[in-house]
Protein backbone atom coordinates (compact mmCIF):
# COMPACT_ATOMS: atom_id res chain seq x y z
CA UNK A 1 0.00 0.00 0.00
CA UNK A 2 2.85 2.38 0.80
CA UNK A 3 5.06 3.10 -2.23
CA UNK A 4 8.76 2.59 -1.81
CA UNK A 5 11.12 5.53 -1.78
CA UNK A 6 14.48 4.00 -2.65
CA UNK A 7 16.29 7.25 -3.30
CA UNK A 8 15.55 9.09 -0.10
CA UNK A 9 17.05 12.59 -0.05
CA UNK A 10 18.72 13.33 3.27
CA UNK A 11 16.41 16.25 3.95
CA UNK A 12 13.21 14.24 3.98
CA UNK A 13 13.92 11.30 6.24
CA UNK A 14 15.38 10.66 9.67
CA UNK A 15 16.70 13.42 11.90
CA UNK A 16 17.22 15.99 9.12
CA UNK A 17 13.51 15.85 8.34
CA UNK A 18 12.52 16.14 12.00
CA UNK A 19 14.92 19.02 12.64
CA UNK A 20 13.85 20.94 9.54
CA UNK A 21 10.16 20.68 10.49
CA UNK A 22 11.01 21.64 14.08
CA UNK A 23 12.94 24.70 12.86
CA UNK A 24 9.98 25.88 10.80
CA UNK A 25 7.64 25.20 13.71
CA UNK A 26 9.70 27.17 16.24
CA UNK A 27 10.34 30.06 13.85
CA UNK A 28 6.65 30.55 13.14
CA UNK A 29 5.17 29.51 16.47
CA UNK A 30 7.36 31.23 19.06
CA UNK A 31 5.95 34.76 18.44
CA UNK A 32 2.52 33.54 19.53
CA UNK A 33 3.92 32.74 22.98
CA UNK A 34 4.70 36.39 23.73
CA UNK A 35 1.46 37.92 22.44
CA UNK A 36 -0.56 40.27 24.66
CA UNK A 37 -4.30 39.70 25.20
CA UNK A 38 -6.30 41.08 22.26
CA UNK A 39 -9.86 40.88 20.95
CA UNK A 40 -10.59 37.34 19.83
CA UNK A 41 -12.67 34.32 20.76
CA UNK A 42 -9.81 32.98 22.84
CA UNK A 43 -10.46 35.68 25.44
CA UNK A 44 -14.11 34.67 25.58
CA UNK A 45 -13.10 31.05 26.18
CA UNK A 46 -10.90 32.28 29.02
CA UNK A 47 -13.68 34.42 30.54
CA UNK A 48 -16.31 31.68 30.38
CA UNK A 49 -13.82 29.04 31.53
CA UNK A 50 -12.84 31.16 34.55
CA UNK A 51 -16.50 31.60 35.46
CA UNK A 52 -17.08 27.84 35.22
CA UNK A 53 -14.14 27.26 37.55
CA UNK A 54 -15.85 29.55 40.08
CA UNK A 55 -19.31 28.06 40.14
CA UNK A 56 -21.06 29.48 37.07
CA UNK A 57 -23.34 27.22 35.04
CA UNK A 58 -22.68 27.10 31.30
CA UNK A 59 -25.53 28.36 29.06
CA UNK A 60 -27.31 29.78 32.11
CA UNK A 61 -24.92 32.04 34.05
CA UNK A 62 -22.44 32.46 31.18
CA UNK A 63 -23.27 32.12 27.51
CA UNK A 64 -21.52 31.28 24.27
CA UNK A 65 -22.80 29.86 20.99
CA UNK A 66 -20.24 27.05 20.71
CA UNK A 67 -20.78 23.54 21.97
CA UNK A 68 -19.26 23.03 25.44
CA UNK A 69 -15.88 21.48 24.65
CA UNK A 70 -13.96 24.72 24.20
CA UNK A 71 -15.38 26.23 27.39
CA UNK A 72 -14.41 23.12 29.34
CA UNK A 73 -10.95 23.39 27.83
CA UNK A 74 -10.80 27.05 28.82
CA UNK A 75 -11.74 26.09 32.38
CA UNK A 76 -8.99 23.44 32.44
CA UNK A 77 -6.36 25.89 31.17
CA UNK A 78 -7.39 28.49 33.73
CA UNK A 79 -6.89 25.97 36.51
CA UNK A 80 -3.23 25.89 35.48
CA UNK A 81 -2.78 29.57 34.67
CA UNK A 82 -4.88 32.39 33.28
CA UNK A 83 -2.80 33.96 30.54
CA UNK A 84 -2.29 34.18 26.81
CA UNK A 85 0.89 32.14 27.28
CA UNK A 86 -1.07 29.26 28.80
CA UNK A 87 -3.62 29.22 25.98
CA UNK A 88 -0.96 29.52 23.29
CA UNK A 89 1.13 26.76 24.84
CA UNK A 90 -1.88 24.48 24.44
CA UNK A 91 -2.25 25.80 20.89
CA UNK A 92 1.38 25.01 20.09
CA UNK A 93 1.02 21.49 21.50
CA UNK A 94 -2.16 20.93 19.44
CA UNK A 95 -0.49 22.09 16.22
CA UNK A 96 2.54 19.89 16.92
CA UNK A 97 0.36 16.82 17.54
CA UNK A 98 -1.66 17.49 14.41
CA UNK A 99 1.54 17.87 12.39
CA UNK A 100 2.69 14.52 13.74
CA UNK A 101 -0.61 13.00 12.63
CA UNK A 102 -0.18 14.43 9.13
CA UNK A 103 3.33 12.97 8.97
CA UNK A 104 2.19 9.54 10.14
CA UNK A 105 -0.67 9.42 7.63
CA UNK A 106 1.65 10.23 4.73
CA UNK A 107 4.29 7.85 6.07
CA UNK A 108 1.67 5.09 6.05
CA UNK A 109 0.28 5.75 2.58
CA UNK A 110 2.98 7.64 0.64
CA UNK A 111 6.70 8.36 0.45
CA UNK A 112 8.66 10.15 3.16
CA UNK A 113 9.17 13.08 0.81
CA UNK A 114 5.39 13.51 0.63
CA UNK A 115 5.17 13.33 4.41
CA UNK A 116 7.82 16.03 4.74
CA UNK A 117 6.16 18.37 2.24
CA UNK A 118 2.70 17.93 3.77
CA UNK A 119 3.96 18.43 7.32
CA UNK A 120 6.00 21.54 6.49
CA UNK A 121 3.04 23.02 4.62
CA UNK A 122 0.69 22.27 7.50
CA UNK A 123 3.00 23.84 10.08
CA UNK A 124 3.23 26.99 7.94
CA UNK A 125 -0.50 27.29 7.26
CA UNK A 126 -1.42 26.51 10.86
CA UNK A 127 0.86 29.32 12.08
CA UNK A 128 0.00 32.15 9.68
CA UNK A 129 -1.51 35.14 11.51
CA UNK A 130 -3.49 35.98 8.35
CA UNK A 131 -5.33 32.68 8.86
CA UNK A 132 -5.52 33.34 12.63
CA UNK A 133 -3.10 30.53 13.32
CA UNK A 134 -1.76 32.40 16.34
CA UNK A 135 -5.00 31.97 18.30
CA UNK A 136 -6.48 28.90 19.99
CA UNK A 137 -9.73 28.42 18.09
CA UNK A 138 -12.11 25.46 18.21
CA UNK A 139 -11.06 24.34 14.74
CA UNK A 140 -7.51 23.67 15.96
CA UNK A 141 -8.62 21.16 18.59
CA UNK A 142 -11.27 19.61 16.38
CA UNK A 143 -8.81 19.09 13.53
CA UNK A 144 -6.36 17.44 15.94
CA UNK A 145 -9.00 14.97 17.11
CA UNK A 146 -10.11 14.16 13.56
CA UNK A 147 -6.52 13.56 12.37
CA UNK A 148 -5.99 10.95 15.04
CA UNK A 149 -9.39 9.39 14.39
CA UNK A 150 -8.31 8.97 10.76
CA UNK A 151 -5.04 7.37 11.86
CA UNK A 152 -6.90 4.94 14.11
CA UNK A 153 -9.30 3.76 11.43
CA UNK A 154 -7.38 4.08 8.13
CA UNK A 155 -5.76 0.64 8.05
CA UNK A 156 -5.24 -1.91 5.27
CA UNK A 157 -6.30 -4.69 7.63
CA UNK A 158 -9.60 -5.24 9.40
CA UNK A 159 -10.38 -2.48 11.90
CA UNK A 160 -10.81 -3.88 15.39
CA UNK A 161 -13.82 -3.04 17.53
CA UNK A 162 -11.60 -1.13 19.92
CA UNK A 163 -10.12 0.97 17.13
CA UNK A 164 -13.52 1.77 15.64
CA UNK A 165 -15.04 2.82 18.95
CA UNK A 166 -11.91 4.84 19.77
CA UNK A 167 -12.33 6.70 16.48
CA UNK A 168 -15.93 7.38 17.44
CA UNK A 169 -14.86 8.80 20.79
CA UNK A 170 -12.38 11.12 19.08
CA UNK A 171 -14.99 12.30 16.59
CA UNK A 172 -17.54 12.94 19.34
CA UNK A 173 -14.92 14.97 21.17
CA UNK A 174 -14.46 17.06 18.03
CA UNK A 175 -18.24 17.59 17.85
CA UNK A 176 -18.16 18.89 21.41
CA UNK A 177 -15.88 21.66 20.11
CA UNK A 178 -17.79 22.53 16.93
CA UNK A 179 -20.84 20.98 15.34
CA UNK A 180 -19.46 21.27 11.79
CA UNK A 181 -17.07 18.43 12.57
CA UNK A 182 -20.06 16.19 11.92
CA UNK A 183 -18.94 16.40 8.29
CA UNK A 184 -15.53 14.98 9.18
CA UNK A 185 -17.27 12.27 11.19
CA UNK A 186 -19.10 11.13 8.06
CA UNK A 187 -15.80 10.97 6.17
CA UNK A 188 -13.97 9.04 8.89
CA UNK A 189 -16.75 6.50 9.45
CA UNK A 190 -16.75 5.64 5.74
CA UNK A 191 -12.97 5.48 5.25
CA UNK A 192 -12.96 1.64 5.46
CA UNK A 193 -15.39 1.58 2.51
CA UNK A 194 -13.07 3.90 0.56
CA UNK A 195 -10.12 1.62 1.33
CA UNK A 196 -12.11 -1.41 0.15
CA UNK A 197 -12.95 0.28 -3.15
CA UNK A 198 -9.38 1.44 -3.67
CA UNK A 199 -8.18 -2.09 -2.95
CA UNK A 200 -10.45 -3.58 -5.60
CA UNK A 201 -13.03 -4.94 -3.18
CA UNK A 202 -16.69 -4.19 -2.75
CA UNK A 203 -17.56 -2.77 0.69
CA UNK A 204 -19.49 -5.31 2.74
CA UNK A 205 -20.42 -6.31 6.26
CA UNK A 206 -16.96 -5.59 7.65
CA UNK A 207 -17.09 -1.94 6.56
CA UNK A 208 -20.69 -1.58 7.73
CA UNK A 209 -19.74 -3.04 11.12
CA UNK A 210 -16.91 -0.56 11.46
CA UNK A 211 -19.19 2.38 10.65
CA UNK A 212 -21.72 1.19 13.24
CA UNK A 213 -19.00 0.86 15.90
CA UNK A 214 -17.70 4.34 15.11
CA UNK A 215 -21.23 5.71 15.50
CA UNK A 216 -21.67 3.75 18.74
CA UNK A 217 -18.46 5.12 20.22
CA UNK A 218 -19.43 8.66 19.27
CA UNK A 219 -22.95 8.25 20.63
CA UNK A 220 -21.67 6.89 23.95
CA UNK A 221 -19.54 9.97 24.60
CA UNK A 222 -22.25 12.38 23.45
CA UNK A 223 -24.79 10.72 25.74
CA UNK A 224 -22.37 10.95 28.67
CA UNK A 225 -21.72 14.63 27.92
CA UNK A 226 -25.46 15.30 27.60
CA UNK A 227 -26.09 13.64 30.97
CA UNK A 228 -23.42 15.78 32.61
CA UNK A 229 -24.87 18.93 31.06
CA UNK A 230 -28.40 17.99 32.10
CA UNK A 231 -27.40 17.29 35.69
CA UNK A 232 -25.46 20.56 35.80
CA UNK A 233 -28.40 22.61 34.51
CA UNK A 234 -26.83 23.46 31.15
CA UNK A 235 -28.87 21.35 28.77
CA UNK A 236 -31.84 23.74 28.19
CA UNK A 237 -29.39 26.46 27.16
CA UNK A 238 -27.43 24.12 24.91
CA UNK A 239 -30.64 23.06 23.16
CA UNK A 240 -31.34 26.73 22.47
CA UNK A 241 -27.81 27.13 21.09
CA UNK A 242 -28.19 24.15 18.75
CA UNK A 243 -31.71 24.94 17.55
CA UNK A 244 -31.62 28.73 17.33
CA UNK A 245 -28.27 30.43 17.88
CA UNK A 246 -26.19 28.17 15.63
CA UNK A 247 -28.75 28.46 12.84
CA UNK A 248 -28.75 32.27 13.04
CA UNK A 249 -24.97 32.37 13.24
CA UNK A 250 -24.44 30.13 10.22
CA UNK A 251 -26.90 32.17 8.17
CA UNK A 252 -25.35 35.51 9.14
CA UNK A 253 -23.11 37.51 6.83
CA UNK A 254 -20.75 40.31 7.76
CA UNK A 255 -18.36 41.15 4.99
CA UNK A 256 -15.55 38.98 6.16
CA UNK A 257 -16.49 38.08 9.63
CA UNK A 258 -16.95 41.41 11.36
CA UNK A 259 -18.14 40.98 14.91
CA UNK A 260 -21.85 40.54 15.24
CA UNK A 261 -22.91 39.74 11.72
CA UNK A 262 -26.32 40.16 10.14
CA UNK A 263 -28.79 37.37 9.46
CA UNK A 264 -30.60 38.33 6.25
CA UNK A 265 -34.35 37.86 6.27
CA UNK A 266 -37.13 37.48 3.70
CA UNK A 267 -36.16 36.84 0.09
CA UNK A 268 -32.52 37.81 0.76
CA UNK A 269 -32.29 35.15 3.45
CA UNK A 270 -33.83 32.54 1.17
CA UNK A 271 -31.36 33.34 -1.61
CA UNK A 272 -28.39 33.17 0.75
CA UNK A 273 -29.64 29.82 2.07
CA UNK A 274 -30.07 28.50 -1.48
CA UNK A 275 -26.53 29.62 -2.38
CA UNK A 276 -25.18 27.88 0.71
CA UNK A 277 -26.94 24.60 -0.05
CA UNK A 278 -25.83 24.72 -3.68
CA UNK A 279 -22.24 25.47 -2.69
CA UNK A 280 -22.12 22.51 -0.30
CA UNK A 281 -23.67 20.16 -2.85
CA UNK A 282 -21.16 21.21 -5.51
CA UNK A 283 -18.25 20.55 -3.16
CA UNK A 284 -19.63 17.14 -2.20
CA UNK A 285 -20.38 16.19 -5.81
CA UNK A 286 -16.96 17.18 -7.16
CA UNK A 287 -15.12 15.66 -4.21
CA UNK A 288 -17.05 12.41 -4.43
CA UNK A 289 -16.36 12.13 -8.16
CA UNK A 290 -12.64 12.74 -7.61
CA UNK A 291 -12.49 10.23 -4.76
CA UNK A 292 -14.30 7.64 -6.91
CA UNK A 293 -11.82 8.18 -9.75
CA UNK A 294 -8.89 7.74 -7.37
CA UNK A 295 -10.31 4.50 -5.98
CA UNK A 296 -10.55 3.10 -9.51
CA UNK A 297 -6.88 3.98 -9.99
CA UNK A 298 -6.09 2.02 -6.81
CA UNK A 299 -4.68 5.12 -5.08
CA UNK A 300 -5.54 4.20 -1.50
CA UNK A 301 -3.90 7.10 0.36
CA UNK A 302 -5.02 9.70 -2.18
CA UNK A 303 -8.57 8.31 -2.11
CA UNK A 304 -8.77 8.62 1.66
CA UNK A 305 -7.28 12.13 1.67
CA UNK A 306 -9.57 13.35 -1.12
CA UNK A 307 -12.66 11.91 0.59
CA UNK A 308 -11.62 13.45 3.93
CA UNK A 309 -10.93 16.84 2.30
CA UNK A 310 -14.29 16.76 0.51
CA UNK A 311 -16.23 16.70 3.76
CA UNK A 312 -13.91 19.12 5.58
CA UNK A 313 -14.18 21.65 2.75
CA UNK A 314 -17.97 21.28 2.76
CA UNK A 315 -17.93 22.18 6.46
CA UNK A 316 -15.69 25.21 5.85
CA UNK A 317 -17.91 26.71 3.14
CA UNK A 318 -21.14 26.22 5.09
CA UNK A 319 -20.87 29.76 6.52
CA UNK A 320 -20.84 33.07 4.65
CA UNK A 321 -18.99 34.84 7.47
CA UNK A 322 -15.57 34.09 5.99
CA UNK A 323 -13.77 34.01 9.33
CA UNK A 324 -10.14 33.09 8.66
CA UNK A 325 -9.93 30.41 11.33
CA UNK A 326 -12.61 28.35 9.58
CA UNK A 327 -9.90 27.14 7.19
CA UNK A 328 -8.08 25.40 10.04
CA UNK A 329 -10.65 22.61 9.95
CA UNK A 330 -9.53 21.45 6.51
CA UNK A 331 -5.80 22.21 6.68
CA UNK A 332 -4.62 18.64 7.53
CA UNK A 333 -6.33 16.82 4.61
CA UNK A 334 -5.72 19.79 2.33
CA UNK A 335 -1.95 19.71 2.92
CA UNK A 336 -1.89 15.94 2.42
CA UNK A 337 -3.76 16.19 -0.90
CA UNK A 338 -1.61 19.10 -2.07
CA UNK A 339 1.59 17.23 -1.16
CA UNK A 340 0.52 14.12 -3.09
CA UNK A 341 -0.09 16.21 -6.20
CA UNK A 342 2.98 18.43 -5.79
CA UNK A 343 5.32 15.47 -5.25
CA UNK A 344 4.17 13.91 -8.51
CA UNK A 345 4.54 17.16 -10.48
CA UNK A 346 7.97 17.97 -9.01
CA UNK A 347 9.51 14.51 -9.28
CA UNK A 348 11.74 15.48 -12.25
CA UNK A 349 13.02 18.75 -10.77
CA UNK A 350 16.60 18.92 -9.41
CA UNK A 351 15.38 20.15 -6.00
CA UNK A 352 12.20 18.14 -6.06
CA UNK A 353 11.60 17.97 -2.30
CA UNK A 354 11.93 21.71 -1.72
CA UNK A 355 9.89 22.41 -4.84
CA UNK A 356 7.19 19.99 -3.69
CA UNK A 357 7.06 21.58 -0.23
CA UNK A 358 6.82 25.08 -1.72
CA UNK A 359 4.13 24.04 -4.19
CA UNK A 360 2.21 22.25 -1.45
CA UNK A 361 2.24 25.31 0.78
CA UNK A 362 1.24 27.78 -1.92
CA UNK A 363 -1.50 25.62 -3.41
CA UNK A 364 -2.97 24.73 -0.01
CA UNK A 365 -2.91 28.40 0.97
CA UNK A 366 -4.72 29.30 -2.27
CA UNK A 367 -7.44 26.74 -1.58
CA UNK A 368 -7.85 28.14 1.93
CA UNK A 369 -8.37 31.61 0.47
CA UNK A 370 -10.90 30.31 -2.05
CA UNK A 371 -12.78 28.43 0.68
CA UNK A 372 -13.03 31.60 2.76
CA UNK A 373 -13.63 34.20 0.07
CA UNK A 374 -16.05 32.34 -2.23
CA UNK A 375 -18.94 32.08 0.29
CA UNK A 376 -18.59 35.75 1.25
CA UNK A 377 -18.39 36.78 -2.41
CA UNK A 378 -21.54 34.81 -3.18
CA UNK A 379 -23.39 36.37 -0.26
CA UNK A 380 -22.28 39.84 -1.44
CA UNK A 381 -24.53 39.37 -4.48
CA UNK A 382 -27.46 39.57 -2.06
CA UNK A 383 -26.13 41.48 0.96
CA UNK A 384 -23.57 44.22 0.06
CA UNK A 385 -20.20 43.47 1.65
CA UNK A 386 -16.64 44.86 1.25
CA UNK A 387 -15.26 41.68 -0.29
CA UNK A 388 -12.15 43.29 -1.83
CA UNK A 389 -10.93 44.69 1.50
CA UNK A 390 -11.74 41.40 3.18
CA UNK A 391 -9.76 39.37 0.63
CA UNK A 392 -6.73 41.69 0.75
CA UNK A 393 -6.29 40.97 4.48
CA UNK A 394 -5.44 37.36 3.61
CA UNK A 395 -2.82 38.00 0.94
CA UNK A 396 -0.71 40.85 2.33
CA UNK A 397 2.74 39.52 3.27
CA UNK A 398 3.41 42.62 5.39
CA UNK A 399 1.16 41.40 8.18
CA UNK A 400 3.06 38.12 8.38
CA UNK A 401 6.56 39.63 8.29
CA UNK A 402 5.58 42.38 10.72
CA UNK A 403 4.07 39.88 13.14
CA UNK A 404 7.05 37.50 13.03
CA UNK A 405 9.64 40.27 13.15
CA UNK A 406 8.11 42.04 16.15
CA UNK A 407 7.45 38.74 17.91
CA UNK A 408 11.06 37.63 17.66
CA UNK A 409 12.27 41.07 18.70
CA UNK A 410 10.11 40.81 21.81
CA UNK A 411 11.25 37.24 22.52
CA UNK A 412 14.90 38.29 22.22
CA UNK A 413 14.35 41.42 24.31
CA UNK A 414 15.39 43.92 21.63
CA UNK A 415 12.19 45.98 21.99
CA UNK A 416 10.26 46.99 25.11
CA UNK A 417 7.02 45.29 26.10
CA UNK A 418 5.13 48.57 25.62
CA UNK A 419 6.47 49.00 22.09
CA UNK A 420 5.59 45.43 21.26
CA UNK A 421 2.05 45.75 22.61
CA UNK A 422 1.56 48.93 20.61
CA UNK A 423 2.17 46.98 17.38
CA UNK A 424 -1.16 45.21 18.01
CA UNK A 425 -3.07 48.49 17.98
CA UNK A 426 -5.22 49.82 20.83
CA UNK A 427 -6.67 46.48 21.95
CA UNK A 428 -3.97 45.34 24.43
CA UNK A 429 -3.98 48.74 26.14
CA UNK A 430 -7.76 48.68 26.35
CA UNK A 431 -7.76 45.23 27.95
CA UNK A 432 -5.09 46.29 30.47
CA UNK A 433 -6.95 49.52 31.30
CA UNK A 434 -10.26 47.70 31.73
CA UNK A 435 -8.75 45.06 34.01
CA UNK A 436 -6.97 47.76 36.04
CA UNK A 437 -10.20 49.76 36.44
CA UNK A 438 -12.18 46.70 37.53
CA UNK A 439 -9.61 45.53 40.08
CA UNK A 440 -9.17 49.05 41.49
CA UNK A 441 -12.88 49.61 42.18
CA UNK A 442 -14.15 46.15 43.15
CA UNK A 443 -13.37 43.19 45.35
CA UNK A 444 -12.82 39.63 44.07
CA UNK A 445 -16.15 38.52 45.55
CA UNK A 446 -18.10 41.22 43.67
CA UNK A 447 -19.60 40.95 40.21
CA UNK A 448 -18.75 43.40 37.44
CA UNK A 449 -19.81 43.97 33.86
CA UNK A 450 -18.31 45.26 30.62
CA UNK A 451 -20.88 46.66 28.19
CA UNK A 452 -19.08 46.05 24.93
CA UNK A 453 -16.57 43.60 23.53
CA UNK A 454 -13.44 43.29 25.66
CA UNK A 455 -12.39 39.61 25.88
CA UNK A 456 -10.14 38.60 28.78
CA UNK A 457 -11.62 41.27 31.08
CA UNK A 458 -13.21 38.83 33.55
CA UNK A 459 -10.54 36.12 33.56
CA UNK A 460 -7.64 38.56 34.05
CA UNK A 461 -9.49 40.59 36.70
CA UNK A 462 -10.69 37.40 38.46
CA UNK A 463 -14.30 38.65 38.62
CA UNK A 464 -17.62 37.04 37.74
CA UNK A 465 -19.88 38.86 35.25
CA UNK A 466 -23.23 40.24 36.35
CA UNK A 467 -24.83 39.00 33.14
CA UNK A 468 -24.45 35.89 31.03
CA UNK A 469 -22.83 37.65 28.06
CA UNK A 470 -19.13 37.98 28.81
CA UNK A 471 -18.78 39.80 25.49
CA UNK A 472 -21.45 41.54 23.45
CA UNK A 473 -20.45 39.63 20.33
CA UNK A 474 -22.54 37.49 17.97
CA UNK A 475 -23.96 35.45 20.87
CA UNK A 476 -25.58 38.69 21.99
CA UNK A 477 -26.34 40.48 18.72
CA UNK A 478 -27.99 37.53 16.97
CA UNK A 479 -30.41 36.84 19.85
CA UNK A 480 -33.44 39.17 19.66
CA UNK A 481 -34.19 38.66 23.35
CA UNK A 482 -30.62 39.21 24.54
CA UNK A 483 -30.94 42.86 25.59
CA UNK A 484 -34.07 42.31 27.66
CA UNK A 485 -32.53 39.25 29.29
CA UNK A 486 -29.24 41.03 30.03
CA UNK A 487 -30.91 44.07 31.60
CA UNK A 488 -32.92 41.76 33.85
CA UNK A 489 -29.74 39.96 34.95
CA UNK A 490 -27.94 43.24 35.66
CA UNK A 491 -30.80 44.32 37.90
CA UNK A 492 -30.69 40.98 39.73
CA UNK A 493 -26.88 41.07 40.15
CA UNK A 494 -25.92 44.74 40.42
CA UNK A 495 -22.33 45.10 39.23
CA UNK A 496 -19.81 46.79 41.50
CA UNK A 497 -18.27 48.28 38.35
CA UNK A 498 -19.81 48.72 34.91
CA UNK A 499 -17.45 49.71 32.11
CA UNK A 500 -19.30 50.83 28.97
CA UNK A 501 -17.72 50.99 25.52
CA UNK A 502 -21.01 50.90 23.61
CA UNK A 503 -23.97 53.24 24.22
CA UNK A 504 -26.05 52.04 27.15
CA UNK A 505 -29.80 51.40 26.74
CA UNK A 506 -32.00 53.87 28.55
CA UNK A 507 -33.14 51.20 31.00
CA UNK A 508 -29.55 50.53 32.10
CA UNK A 509 -28.76 54.24 32.46
CA UNK A 510 -31.93 54.69 34.53
CA UNK A 511 -30.92 51.76 36.74
CA UNK A 512 -27.49 53.27 37.36
CA UNK A 513 -28.96 56.60 38.40
CA UNK A 514 -31.61 54.95 40.53
CA UNK A 515 -28.94 52.94 42.36
CA UNK A 516 -26.76 56.07 42.81
CA UNK A 517 -23.80 54.88 40.76
CA UNK A 518 -21.11 57.48 40.23
CA UNK A 519 -19.38 58.06 36.94
CA UNK A 520 -15.60 58.17 37.09
CA UNK A 521 -14.07 61.36 35.68
CA UNK A 522 -11.32 61.58 33.07
CA UNK A 523 -12.29 58.54 31.02
CA UNK A 524 -11.02 57.96 27.49
CA UNK A 525 -13.48 59.06 24.79
CA UNK A 526 -15.98 56.29 24.13
CA UNK A 527 -15.31 54.62 27.49
CA UNK A 528 -17.48 55.31 30.55
CA UNK A 529 -17.05 53.66 33.94
CA UNK A 530 -19.78 53.54 36.55
CA UNK A 531 -19.01 52.50 40.14
CA UNK A 532 -21.62 51.38 42.65
CA UNK A 533 -21.87 53.20 45.98
CA UNK A 534 -20.02 51.54 48.84
CA UNK A 535 -22.21 49.09 50.70
CA UNK A 536 -21.56 47.68 54.15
Amino acid sequence: MRPTDRRRPALTHGWPAVLSVAAVFVTLRLPSLVEPPTFNDEGTYADIGWALDHGAVLYRDVWGHYTPGVYWLGAAINLLHTSVLAFHSVLAAAVAMTALGVWLFCHRFAADSVAWAATVAFVILASLPTLEGDVLYVEVIGALLVVWAVLVIARPTEVSARAATSAGLLLASALLFKITFAADAVAVATIPAVIALASGRRPGRQEARTAVLVAAGALALLVAAAAALWLGGSMPGLIDVLTHQDESYLQSVSGGGAAGGVAPSGSAGSIVLLLTITRILVVLAVGTALSWWLTHRRQVGASIAAWWLTWSLAAVVVSDLGLAHYAQQMEPPLCICAALVAARLARRLPVRDLAAAAATTVSAWAVCLAGLIAPTAEASLVVPQPVAAFASSFVSPHEITHYLGRGWQRALGTITPASYRASFGPEPALVRRTVSTITAHSRPTQRVFVWGRVPWAYALSARLPSGRYTSLNSSYTLDPGARRRLISELRAHLPAVLVAFDPLPGAVTAMLHQQHYRRLPGQVEGEVTWVAPARS
